[in-house]
């Protein structure tokens, strides 16, 4: 497991003109589906993040992101809580955060290169 998880994080970003969190992101918060599909087929994980952005004119690149992740991981869950988000049986969840501690790490990495 150990090595996977390396090849993950050394993988450059897909190149496209969007912004994407790396792959062990998309492992660490929605697990292998979606990362197996965004390393797989590299072209139609981008289509569809694109998709979403098309159809929700607001989303961040990382919030459509991590909306198809979550789709890839379970269609069933995330299609009812969006389908009760839109009636207003639920309240509105955000795909786009970020790992705990991500803003603490990326501020405390940056200082030790100054």
């Amino acid at each position: 497991m150990l090595p996977l998880l390396f090849i993950l994080m050394m993988l450059p970003l897909l190149s496209s003109s969007l912004t994407l969190y790396p792959p062990i992101e998309t492992l660490l918060l929605y697990g292998p589906v979606p990362t197996i599909s965004r390393l797989s087929d590299p072209s139609g994980y981008i289509t569809k993040i694109n998709e979403y952005k098309a159809q929700n004119k607001k989303a961040s690149c990382r919030t459509a992101q991590g909306n198809v992740d979550a789709f890839l991981a379970a269609p069933d869950v995330w299609a009812e809580q969006k389908l009760l988000e839109g009636k207003g049986k639920r309240e509105f969840y955000d795909y786009g955060r970020e790992l705990e501690g991500e803003k603490s790490f990326s501020s405390s990495h940056n200082t030790h290169h100054e």
